[in-house]
């Protein structure tokens, strides 16, 4: 599989299959290797018909994929080879289907959440049916594919009339011919989606907003991750489609330094958001000189040297607990207060907001600012 920023990573992003984004390789999509070919170009290539029916996957009506590479395992992560684990009702990724749709589809315009994932956005787009912008009449509806069950026919993408004066771009370099909206129009698009229900997931509960609001923070900090787009441009692209103050809100709530490298990460920062006293903030992307070695905590108050870690499943390994122990401690010879939270924690948070209040009280009597 290899590891983030390993060989095989880079090696996918020099052959242009990681879209360019301002985070690390992981917040950005891995586009797959495997692409799919009409059944009828595979025939006319010399593939016999009883070899494309045993060893081919049917992913639309004419459309196939080759078989999957021996070598190949599935995982919940997108890999160096770009296939995914997790695809909801769908059995394949949404860029394998958004792929397959232009065969059929030229002169179509790839939306909302295939757009997204084209772009580089790593989460829920897989578990979205691929929209495309037609000259055709409406057909389908985004809503049937949800938690109640798939429609007659989940592999048919939904229709959505094309909007003149769109602005498209061509991201992927193995299907040149598709055209998908550009950043700035796919993340209205999305937004679109997730305010009115449409496109929802599990999140925790966050005190003063609604799941909707919650959700639409974590989508604006992931595509902010995986792209080049600034909360200008969303601002300006939601003008006439979402509510002005609606968007502002949302944007004003997501990371301005671009350091939300996980939606569970998103949470934790809008859980503290109001913790700190006037004139001290939290902030991302911050690193501390440890001497040796330097940490970059995931949200941190540089003034009163607090600095919040959240643990994702990696840190359960037994060397990077030996690392973390290490970490902490030095972060404490220096007089830092360092707490971590994982996802138990952010789910049930009496406990864990109990720690934070503590770290900042300490450190509030310690440089002379408490919190209100």
């Amino acid at each position: 599989m290899g590891e983030f920023r390993g060989e095989l990573w880079q090696s996918a992003e020099r052959a242009g299959r990681i879209p360019p984004g301002r985070g690390p390789l992981y917040t950005r999509r891995v586009l797959p290797t495997r692409l799919p070919e009409k059944r009828v170009c595979l025939m006319a290539s010399g593939v016999p018909r009883r070899s494309i029916d045993r060893t081919y996957e049917r992913v639309i009506r004419g459309v196939c994929l080759p078989p999957l590479p021996d070598r190949h395992l599935r995982h919940a992560r997108l890999g160096p080879e770009g296939h995914h684990g997790s695809t909801g009702i769908f059995r394949h990724d949404v860029i394998t289907r958004a792929r397959a749709h232009s065969l059929c589809h030229p002169r179509a315009v790839v939306g909302y959440w295939a757009a997204a994932a084209c772009h580089g956005l790593v989460y829920w787009a897989d578990e979205a049916p691929v929209v495309l912008l037609t000259g055709t009449s409406k057909q389908g509806s985004m809503a049937s594919v949800g938690r109640a069950g798939p429609p007659a026919d989940s592999n048919r993408p939904v229709l959505r009339p094309l909007p003149s004066g769109l602005r498209t771009v061509r991201p992927d370099l193995a299907f040149p011919d598709l055209r998908v909206v550009d950043a700035p129009t796919a993340a209205v698009q999305c937004l679109t989606t997730i305010l009115s229900g449409k496109q929802s997931w599990s999140v925790p509960y966050v005190e003063g907003l609604s799941p909707e609001h919650v959700r639409a923070v974590q989508f604006i900090d992931a595509f902010l991750q995986c792209t080049w787009v600034t909360v200008r441009q969303i601002v300006g692209a939601a003008r006439g489609k979402v509510d002005a103050i609606t968007v502002r809100r949302l944007c004003a709530l997501a990371d301005p330094g671009f350091g939300a490298e996980s939606p569970r990460e998103t949470v934790l920062r809008l859980v503290v958001r109001n913790e700190l006293a006037d004139g001290v903030a939290w902030r991302t992307q911050v690193t501390v000189d440890l001497g040796t070695t330097s940490t970059r905590p995931d949200i941190a108050c540089p003034e009163l040297k607090i600095a919040l870690y959240y643990d994702g499943a990696h840190h359960a390994a037994e060397e990077t607990t030996d690392t973390d122990f290490r970490l902490f401690q030095k972060l404490r010879d220096i007089g830092w207060e360092a707490v971590r939270v994982n996802s138990a924690a952010l789910e049930e948070r009496t406990e864990m907001m109990e720690s934070i209040r503590n770290a900042i009280a300490r450190a509030g009597r310690r440089w002379g600012r408490q919190p209100e």
